[in-house]
């Protein structure tokens, strides 16, 4: 009989979790999903606070009430409860029975009480989120982190146009010297939509 290889196939890791780009992010979200049994629909584009994912369960029940509603938030700040509730607030208009809301870093305590006050409402911060891929079949593992790191992971997609953002620093004004990212469809497109580059504290109350 052959033998099952139980160790560790991947370099997954909390650091490589955090590091992804709030694009790639949603896009690993969506297949852990997939693999959890889910259909999943994309129907957020940006790190704008709506909700990124629409899960429902094949087979299922039918009608708005079975279906998830998902937000996926790369950012180095902790999660605070203002964010947790207006989740639940797009969950109610959205018609979706439940809510989750995944995050790369970690949510407040504040935040933490309101979810487990709320049964409806899952937080899953990066840790957990982390567990969960490593409790996966390793061949699953492999293919998650295919996904996650092919080409460049770590540099932001603009919101709007979905292309990677370029670093820049402002030359005048009084910000001048500061780097901002912005769209790479600056020129081509004329795209306007730039963020400033913050050095995060990841414990930071948000």
């Amino acid at each position: 009989m052959q033998s099952v290889d139980h160790a560790p196939a991947t370099p997954w890791s909390l650091d490589l979790v955090r590091a992804l780009e709030w694009k790639r992010f949603q896009e690993v979200c969506a297949v852990v999903f997939e693999h959890a049994g889910y259909c999943v629909e994309i129907v957020g584009q940006g790190e704008d606070g709506g909700i990124d994912l629409i899960l429902t369960i094949p087979g299922g029940p039918e009608g708005e009430g079975s279906r998830v509603a998902v937000r996926c938030s790369a950012q180095g700040q902790r999660v605070g409860v203002i964010l947790a509730r207006q989740l639940q607030e797009m969950r109610i208009a959205f018609g979706c029975s439940q809510a989750i809301f995944v995050t790369t870093a970690a949510f407040t305590g504040e935040a933490e009480k309101y979810g487990a006050e709320n049964r409806d409402l899952l937080l899953l911060d990066g840790p957990r989120f982390l567990e969960g891929i490593l409790g996966m079949p390793q061949a699953t593992q492999r293919e998650l982190l295919a996904l996650a790191t092919e080409g460049d992971y770590t540099t932001p997609s603009c919101p709007r146009c979905g292309v990677k953002m370029e670093r820049r620093r402002d030359k005048l004004g009084v910000n001048a010297g500061s780097e901002y990212w912005a769209c790479g469809n600056l020129e081509s497109a004329n795209c306007l939509r730039t963020f400033p580059i913050t050095k995060a504290d990841p414990l930071a109350v948000r």
